[in-house]
């Protein structure tokens, strides 16, 4: 492992903005619009249907310029109802506004150098759109009653604080994902880490498979999939799965010997916890059926949380460790001890004097 001990890192996780809450409170209230067709020129703010394909301007020799398919797409104009950004590029939803239904029009978008799919870094493309239909949105009131129709809430405070919360969760949770990485990263560079090739190959069918179970729920199967992102799955293996079973693989044994070197350990009733809860939550998944819950699947969920809470005990002492927080406590208590020492020589010291 090399001395992981010596590694600092300091942990800020970030705060969540009122821009934050506003935004994500607007995406709720977008989502409980009522819509209402209209025969006008879109305006900002409506939902807008329309055909869409796109293409490389100056597409490579050989290279396929297709890039975005023809097909169905919506947007609602200005507003940000799926991500951070518009798709296919930020800003695309305003170049709908003062169409009519029918209407078509070209837009030329060069992506940045730094776009997160590689294939688009500089490239120029043009995009096609033909609307087939405008709907105005009719907002609902951010007030008690809005709150109210969420379920489990009895004013709009209460909602908004618990958005507070899962946005403040989210974010710590992005945070430290990014955190570890680049923690477990350092540590790994300075570890002599060994594996078989079986190993790799068993993490590599493990995201496949998890990769399938995501791509069925969307009523697609991987080959679909890898023709959608323009990809073979020789190359999706070499540049998607295989690195990233590579670096799953490698946290994973790290994990494993920071574990055993800093003796973590569970207490029985923090064990129990762990499982008890984990069943609960399962008990109110939609469709759960008590009747097919057979011990293995009892077994399995209770290892799977089990492993989870040793993970979590892990990191919250590699973070220690990495904050200074584990040194702190070291030299408290080594403070403390020297404190107490002179105490307990103090009686045959007055001893001596007495006599």
């Amino acid at each position: 492992l090399g001395d992981y001990n010596a590694l600092r890192k300091d942990y800020e996780a970030p705060a969540v903005s009122d821009e934050q809450v506003t935004d994500y409170l607007r995406r709720l209230q977008t989502s409980y619009a009522t819509a209402e067709p209209v025969e006008r020129a879109a305006e900002k703010g409506d939902l807008v249907y329309y055909m869409l394909n796109g293409h490389y301007s100056q597409p490579a020799e050989g290279e396929d310029a297709e890039v975005v398919k023809d097909g169905p797409a919506q947007s609602i104009i200005g507003e940000d109802t799926l991500s951070d950004k518009d798709w296919p590029f930020a800003g695309f939803s305003d170049e709908l506004i003062g169409l009519s239904a029918n209407d078509e029009k070209t837009v030329k978008h060069t992506y940045a150098d730094d776009e997160k799919d590689e294939k688009l870094r500089g490239r120029e493309v043009e995009f096609h759109v033909t609307v087939q239909s405008i709907k105005a949105l009719h907002l609902p009131e951010l007030d008690d009653e809005f709150a109210k129709t969420m379920g489990e809430f009895a004013t709009f405070a209460e909602l908004k604080e618990s958005v507070v919360k899962q946005l403040s969760e989210s974010a710590r949770q992005e945070y430290e994902q990014k955190y570890f990485d680049e923690l477990f990263e350092e540590i790994a560079g300075q570890s002599t880490i060994k594996y078989p090739p079986q190993v790799l190959e068993d993490e590599q069918e493990h995201i496949l498979e998890h990769l399938k179970e995501d791509l069925t729920k969307n009523n697609l199967d991987l080959e679909t999939y890898l023709k959608l992102i323009n990809t073979d799955r020789e190359a999706f293996m070499a540049e998607q799965v295989t690195p990233a079973a590579v670096k799953r693989l490698r946290r994973s044994l790290v994990l494993e010997e920071i574990g055993k070197a800093e003796k973590i350990e569970l207490a029985e009733n923090e064990v129990n916890e762990a499982v008890n809860g984990t069943l609960r939550q399962l008990s109110t998944t939609p469709g759960f059926d008590p009747k097919k819950v057979t011990e293995r699947l009892v077994n399995a969920i209770a290892m799977d949380a089990v492993s989870r809470l040793y993970n979590a005990r892990i990191l919250e002492r590699l973070k220690a460790i990495a904050t200074g927080e584990a040194e702190k406590v070291a030299e408290a208590t080594t403070i403390e001890a020297g404190e107490t020492a002179p105490s307990g020589e103090s009686e045959p010291a007055e001893k001596d004097a007495a006599e």
